[in-house]
């Protein structure tokens, strides 16, 4: 697992390259708009933090992440790739 400079979460194999690949932001729009401050822009920023627990991945988000413009941190499936359809709220 790492991030990009552009805020993307990526899963990558070390086996096998075509196995690596990014995590889905298709539900991103919809969950920034509901974190975000009023007047600031749609873009979450970079990746300051994450973290992520391999047990029961198929159960429940099973990644965190903290980025520079949100107020509140992101939840992400890896079993799916993809970022959590309920926003953290504060």
């Amino acid at each position: 697992m790492s991030c990009a400079p552009d805020g993307s979460l990526r899963d990558i194999s070390l086996l096998n390259e075509f196995q690596s690949m990014n995590f889905s932001q298709k539900n991103l729009k919809q969950s920034a708009d509901l974190l975000r401050e009023e007047g600031e822009s749609s873009s979450i920023g970079k990746v300051r933090q994450f973290d992520f627990c391999e047990f029961r991945e198929r159960d429940w988000s099973n990644v965190l992440t903290c980025h520079e413009r949100a107020k509140a941190p992101y939840l992400w499936q890896s079993a799916n790739h993809a970022i959590s359809k309920i926003p953290v709220e504060n």
